[in-house]
């Protein structure tokens, strides 16, 4: 985890602190998240310590806190809500960001939803692209896998590019069929 060490941390406009509540022997530092999405080590006073620059764990912004066998990853947008934003219920168990942007862990972007509504945020979301019909599921099955290899198998063998517009799937993936890289476990 790389850090920015400062003399002193410069608070931005509107930002509140509140230390971290960790297991006593976790860790000899302490650590403070802002609701602006800040997160920073310190010994005794937070304005003393250095803010933490967090890396990115399948596209969220987080920190690993601890020593050795203790060490934990927290991310950044889940403290930010456990201590700035109300959680409505026990079944409000997900935290989304109402811009979709993972990086922006502002408390008012934050937002504690139940799973079915974290599913229906995720799929409202501008930054992924989806199937245009999903009920269609998967777009390879091991039925559509065979007849793939039976056409690669024949003796009027169709280009990689003609089967992977007839499937609608890539010309890599019908060479990775073809050399045995995916799908290997399917037999003809």
């Amino acid at each position: 985890m790389a850090t920015t060490k400062n003399n002193s941390v410069k608070f931005l406009s509107g930002e509140r602190w509140k230390e971290l509540e960790l297991k006593k022997g976790v860790t000899t530092k302490r650590y403070a998240i802002s609701n602006r999405g800040r997160i920073v080590s310190f010994k005794t006073k937070i304005e003393e310590g250095y803010i933490l620059r967090p890396r990115l764990t399948q596209g969220y912004p987080s920190v690993t806190i601890g020593r050795e066998a203790n060490r934990q990853n927290y991310y950044l947008h889940r403290l930010v809500a456990e201590y700035f934003t109300k959680k409505p219920s026990p079944k409000h168990n997900f935290v989304i960001h109402v811009d979709h942007m993972k990086e922006n862990n502002k408390a008012d972007n934050l937002k504690w939803v139940k799973h079915e509504d974290q599913i229906s945020h995720a799929l409202k979301d501008p930054n992924v692209v989806l199937r245009q019909n999903p009920e269609e599921g998967p777009k390879l099955n091991a039925g559509k896998v065979r007849q793939i290899k039976r056409a690669l198998k024949a003796k009027n063998q169709p280009t990689l590019k003609a089967l992977a517009k007839q499937f609608k799937v890539s010309d890599m993936q019908i060479h990775r069929i073809k050399t045995g890289e995916n799908w290997s476990h399917v037999t003809v």
